[in-house]
């Protein structure tokens, strides 16, 4: 429930702030007695399949590892709102899973050993900014909580959309993330996805 209600609280500050945005932007847009090209008013989705590594000192971190994997993999998807120029807003819904590694402890006063695993993937939700350079290069940052790790995530992408068609793109984007695990966990990697603008219907 704690999970939930942090999640309702980004998004409800999210909504907030796109609100007062685009307020603030009407009331502009009022006073100087141009309106507003609906064309900058814009709307994008987007979908994408992610790759990479999870960089984690776990030998210094944790005890006794056997053997890990510390290979990125994952999904999320985007939507973005123009709120002036080049510059959104948006929110981003995804999974990920980081790494794994097991954990081997041996009781000399039992003459035991005992084998332990862990494993780290989480859904997230973050807030996001975007800033477009020209048509087709992009640059997001975010932060936000992970409702499996129960950690808190900032994270940065750079990329580049091939158009096709007028409302469809494919963006291939560099992605790193923050995780405040203990030890700190720095997922690398790339992302390609399909992007829809709904404003070019």
């Amino acid at each position: 429930m704690g999970e939930l209600r942090v999640a309702k609280k980004i998004i409800l500050l999210l909504t907030v702030a796109i609100s007062l945005i685009l307020f603030a932007n009407r009331i502009e847009a009022a006073q100087t007695g141009v309106s507003e090209d609906p064309a900058t008013m814009q709307f994008t989705g987007d979908i994408y399949a992610l790759f990479g590594y999870s960089v984690n000192n776990i030998g210094d971190g944790f005890d006794h590892i056997s053997s890990s994997n510390q290979m990125l993999k994952g999904g999320y998807a985007q939507g973005f709102v123009t709120i002036r120029g080049p510059f959104e807003l948006g929110l981003e819904l995804g999974y990920s899973y980081y790494l794994w590694y097991w954990q081997k402890y041996y009781n000399s006063y039992l003459n035991i050993t005992n084998w332990y695993y862990t494993q780290y993937n989480s859904w997230r939700v973050l807030a996001l900014g975007r800033a477009n350079f020209g048509k087709n290069w992009i640059a997001d940052i975010g932060a936000g909580y992970l409702f499996g790790l129960k950690d808190f995530e900032v994270m940065g992408e750079f990329g580049y959309k091939i158009h096709f068609m007028r409302n469809l793109s494919v963006p291939i984007k560099f992605r790193i993330e923050c995780i405040f695990e203990s030890p700190v966990i720095i997922p690398l990697g790339a992302s390609v996805g399909i992007s829809y603008d709904f404003s070019k219907l």
